[in-house]
């Protein structure tokens, strides 16, 4: 089959690889808001029929299909901009009137700039979580080192603010086994590093 790449859409709350010989073809694994290597710039829309069986995964048998679909795939200038999964194996007369139907619809700067400002916002959280797992888990490893040279750490002001991860660490529990446990809690980051709360989309509509 040789070298590929994917772009990553969900279908039925499942995630599936697209998968493409149309760019560079190095095995990269694109998600919607990431730049494309080696996508051509302006408005590319592109489709993929996708046979699935009942478990929801890739068919390689006519007799395993369970369900059609065929995707569009929307790349604004290199990003993936936007994909959408349609019921069924269309025709190629509707596909080519989807393709232009895309194409004019993303031709509009303004709904591009709003939808980049959406993966900007979200990159930034993102960034804000892993940023609070990095000092959770620096937090982890200095309380373990503190633990392993006899530090007393009793004092009044400490047992007002012991975490967790610290008391897991104080019962005995392995280092590499609280710090696992961090870095697999998407809630992890909150309240280190970050004051950002949890932002509400429709805060600038609200009477």
């Amino acid at each position: 089959m040789g070298m590929f790449d994917s772009l990553m859409a969900k279908i039925n709350d499942r995630d599936l690889e697209l998968q493409t010989k149309r760019f560079e073809n190095m095995l990269g694994c694109y998600h919607p808001g990431d730049a494309v290597c080696g996508a051509p710039g302006g408005i590319g829309i592109y489709f993929d029929a996708v046979e699935l069986d009942a478990d929801g995964r890739y068919a390689y048998e006519d007799d395993k299909i369970a369900a059609r679909h065929t995707v569009f795939v929307v790349l604004v200038h290199g990003i993936f901009t936007e994909y959408e999964v349609m019921d069924g194996a269309w025709e190629r007369e509707a596909i080519e009137r989807r393709v232009c139907e895309l194409k004019d619809l993303w031709s509009d700067t303004a709904r591009v700039t709003l939808r980049w400002i959406e993966f900007l916002r979200d990159a930034q959280d993102e960034k804000a979580r892993l940023r609070g797992c990095i000092n959770r888990s620096l937090s982890v490893i200095d309380h373990a080192r503190r633990l392993r040279a006899g530090e007393d750490m009793s004092g009044k002001f400490t047992a007002l603010f012991v975490r967790e991860e610290e008391k897991r660490l104080e019962a005995g529990e392995e280092v590499l086994d609280v710090l696992e446990s961090v870095l697999k809690k998407p809630e992890a980051g909150r309240f280190w590093g970050c004051s950002q709360q949890e932002r509400d989309a429709l805060e600038d509509y609200r009477l």
